[in-house]
């Protein structure tokens, strides 16, 4: 029962930094998720009037990908932080957040997209930032974030045609 009892304090001792880690990051995103939500206002007769492009999904399909984003994210700020302690890392991707509430204010509720196509655009860049320091890390975890990068991209793209039809 000893020998049980010690393996298990070894494993909670070399966990226990990726999860305080892991906690700090998931609160931030927890938090950004729900400033994203009080101003993410598609049901609004504003956003239902915009004309679309025809590249636009279904609705369904935005809060799925940002579940699957959010968690890639969280695992890859997790594994880069703790392993290599890069904070650099930890400001870019606490960049993104708090550009993220920010386009959901100015996109959605100042039904801005102009400044929301400026805000993603700002994204994107940061997002190739952090491609980069995750990479350096390790580059699976660099992968992992290309995917983070095309949905941004593919969001650009689709902000420029309601800025361009509207």
């Amino acid at each position: 029962m000893k020998a049980v009892q010690a393996k298990f304090k070894k494993v909670i001792a070399t966990l226990k930094p990726y999860l305080l880690t892991f906690i700090f990051i998931f609160c931030s995103f927890i938090l950004a998720f729900v400033l994203c939500c009080v101003f993410n206002k598609p049901q609004t007769a504003w956003y239902k009037e915009l004309e679309k492009s025809f590249l636009y999904p279904p609705e369904i399909l935005f809060p799925i990908i940002w579940g699957i984003i959010y968690l890639v994210l969280i695992y890859v700020c997790t594994v880069s932080v703790y392993k290599s302690k890069r904070t650099a890392l930890i400001i870019q991707v606490a960049a993104t957040l708090v550009l993220f509430v920010l386009w959901n204010l100015f996109f959605f509720t100042l039904h801005s997209p102009i400044f929301g196509f400026l805000i993603l655009l700002a994204i994107l860049f940061l997002s190739i930032s952090i491609f980069k320091v995750s990479y350096k890390t390790n580059k699976a975890l660099g992968w992992l974030t290309v995917f983070y990068m095309a949905w941004l991209s593919y969001l650009l793209v689709l902000n420029y045609f309601i800025l361009m039809i509207n």
